[in-house]
């Protein structure tokens, strides 16, 4: 059975799981002196230790052997829970743990991974556990949390107040150093690295604001946008076999509608903010439509390079009430054209050797003549095609070729 990459932050979130049903308030993480060890203590509800009426073993046992037998698989016992497999503590492997029946409320685990099953193991990360260990106490409020880097150290403390709950809670900042953009995003306290709908409500919500005022594109609003958002819901639906992307359709909507009244409102009564904000975006949009240009003109000089005539140099720009031609007559004279022009506006068309003399020649002949032909080419017209437009390609042309009868 494949669970990801789940070790202590297994444990540690079905502590969280307690705080978010309103059963705990405090939870105590500790590591041994040699770090190889974890220790998680709560003041929750505890693990019963009375016989389980299916397995006939310890309830206790049973939760930490069987797959599939943790009480947060009942929605009345957890509405919102942060489980990551669906298996519960039955995913971890340890040559020991220990649980204190002796207390009336909470328990406390400490958990030894069983270097038979993971043979590169050494020491507990002790950044991860306290990076978590932050991300926790800022997505549940009212929750202290305690980490103990061993036995010998006071704690770190980590608590966030707040007076109101939120179905949704996300935090913004635009960031230069960024330039796509960065979105944590975390359903019942579980990271989901790989977004889901909650990512997609936010961006359509973000998108939909009318207090921006411009035409813009989502990417131009996300560029240097870093967030960390969070929500809770009972029932969330995981796709993937880590479960970190969020796939409840309904999540979508109801995380648009939220964003883009939060954001309103928020634009609304910061009107400085709002007006860094939109400088930052309409930034994004000309710096968007800057390179669109870039990649168009590029295209369109690759395309005029294919279908240029033999002989002409094409400029860069397509506006025909600015673009000039110039005719030159011999090698020499193209280089000296070609180097003395301004590439974006002017193009030049080289004749090569003596060219035909139209006034005297038969019609049929004329339009045969390769030079011709490729001047007729150059100025946009096609040999034979009737048109009243006198510059399909060019404003006006100058003609520096030998001006003989010939």
């Amino acid at each position: 059975m494949y669970v990801g990459s789940t070790d202590e932050a297994e444990v540690i979130d079905n502590s969280i799981d307690e705080a978010v049903a309103g059963y705990c308030s405090e939870v105590k993480v500790l590591f041994s002196t040699d770090q190889t060890t974890l220790t998680i203590e709560d003041n929750g509800r505890g693990i019963p230790i009375a016989i389980h009426p299916e397995t006939k073993k310890s309830t206790l046992e049973t939760i930490f052997t069987v797959l599939h037998s943790g009480g947060k698989f009942d929605n009345k016992v957890y509405k919102t829970s942060g489980g990551l497999h669906g298996v519960g503590e039955g995913i971890l492997v340890s040559s020991e743990i220990t649980a204190t029946p002796e207390a009336k409320n909470g328990i406390t685990i400490s958990f030894t991974p069983d270097k038979k099953i993971f043979k590169e193991f050494t020491h507990f990360r002790i950044e991860l556990i306290q990076n978590r260990l932050q991300e926790l106490a800022y997505l549940n409020s009212n929750l202290t949390l305690f980490f103990y880097t061993s036995p010998q150290t006071e704690p770190l403390v980590y608590h966030f107040e707040t007076e109101e709950y939120f179905y949704l809670n996300f935090a913004w900042q635009y960031n230069q150093d960024v330039k796509k953009g960065q979105i944590k995003s975390f359903c019942n306290n579980i990271s989901t690295g790989g977004g889901g709908t909650h990512i997609e409500g936010f961006e359509a919500g973000l998108e939909k604001s009318p207090h921006l005022k411009i035409v813009i594109l989502k990417e131009d609003i996300l560029a240097g946008l870093v967030v960390l958002l969070a929500v809770r819901m009972s029932d969330p639906e995981f796709t993937g076999q880590t479960k970190d992307r969020l796939a409840n359709k309904k999540v979508r909507e109801l995380v648009r509608n939220a964003t883009n009244e939060l954001v309103n409102n928020f634009l609304k009564n910061h009107p400085l903010d709002a007006e860094t904000i939109s400088r930052q975006v309409i930034s994004n949009a000309q710096t968007r439509l800057k390179l669109a240009e870039q990649e168009e003109l590029l295209r369109g000089i690759s395309q005029t390079r294919v279908e240029a005539p033999e002989g002409l140099s094409p400029c860069l720009s397509k506006d025909t009430e600015l673009n000039e031609l110039g005719i030159v007559e011999g090698k020499s004279a193209a280089g000296t054209g070609i180097a003395a022009r301004d590439p974006k506006y002017q193009a030049v068309f080289t004749i090569q050797g003596k060219i035909l003399n139209v006034e005297k020649g038969k019609r049929g002949k004329i339009l045969n003549n390769k030079e011709i032909r490729g001047l007729i080419n150059s100025l946009g017209f096609n040999v034979g095609e009737a048109t009243q437009n006198y510059y399909n390609r060019f404003c006006s042309g100058l003609d520096s070729a030998d001006s003989k009868e010939e």
